[in-house]
Parts: structure tokens; sequence; C-alpha cells
């Protein structure tokens, strides 16, 4: 029979022996086969990038001989610039070596070269002074001007039938 000590006496985990006190199970996890596994995967990369650097290499050589193979020309190329039709960048020895003034100053030359000389366009039109057109025009009465009387003031404001309401 249980004496009346023995039943109130409450047993504290802490006075319990500890069965593992490695703090892990041994059979559950091989720590010994995860490091293999981390090993192989580290090997395999590194082999991997090894391959990878000789297949680039054989890759670029293979590359730079049919480059070599391609440009083989009689003929040079002799413009080491844009083409023609692309603007030019100012101030740029060995392209553009003129500043925004000297360019400012080149246009108006031949801004007044167009319009006070005489010549014929890329798509054939003509063209002459604009002084002698000036003169021309004044000959020929080209632009009349309108005498007083025909012209009368408006009765009506424009603007349709509302506008004036």
């Amino acid at each position: 029979m249980a004496t009346p000590q023995a039943e109130s006496r409450v047993v504290h985990h802490a006075e319990m022996p500890e069965e593992h006190p490695e703090r892990h199970e041994h059979s559950d996890v091989s720590v010994r086969g995860i490091w293999i596994t981390v090993g192989a995967v580290l090997v395999v990369t590194a082999l991997v990038h090894v391959l990878l650097y000789f297949v680039f290499f054989a890759y670029e050589g293979a590359q730079k001989a049919e480059d070599e193979a391609d440009r083989r020309s009689a003929i040079t190329d002799v413009i080491s610039g844009p083409p023609e039709e692309v603007p030019r960048l100012q101030g740029i020895s060995g392209f553009n070596a003129d500043t925004p003034a000297v360019d400012l100053i080149k246009m108006r030359e031949q801004n007044k070269q167009f319009v006070d000389g005489y010549g014929k366009t890329a798509d054939g039109r003509v063209h002459i002074p604009i002084d002698r057109a000036i003169e021309l025009s004044l000959e020929h009465n080209l632009f009349p001007a309108r005498g007083a009387s025909t012209t009368a003031p408006a009765t009506k404001p424009a603007g349709g039938s509302n506008a004036g309401r």
C-alpha cells in the first residue's frame, strides 16, 4: 500500500536523469552523409566551372577565326567615324572640332549664300536672291494691295447664329 508521504511527493523534471545529453539523436540524421553530399556538390560545381572555362575559350577562338575569315577584303575602311548623315558631335577633335559658335557662323554664311545667290536645288527647284524676288513680284504686281473701298466692316459677328446673343 502507498503511504501518504509517497503520494504527496511530486517528481520534477529537473530531478530526472537525461537519456540523451548530446541534445540530438544519432539514429535520425547521418552527419557524415550530409558532409559527403556537400563535398560532392562542391566538387561537381568546381568541375562544371572548369569545363565551362575551357568551353568558352574554345568558342572564343572559333569565333575569332571566323571573324578573321569574314574580314578579308581588298577595300579597307577609310571612314573611321559615323556616316555622313549622322549629326556630328561638337568640340570632338578628329570628328568635329568646331564649337557651337563656329557652327552657328558657318550656318549663317550658308543661309546667306542661299538667300543671296542663284541656284538649283536637288529636287529641281530654282532659287534667286530675295531682293531680286521682291523686285520681280512688285514689277509683275503679284501681290496687289487692296483698295480702301473694297473692305467693309462686318455687320454681323462671326461664329454662327448664336454668336451675337
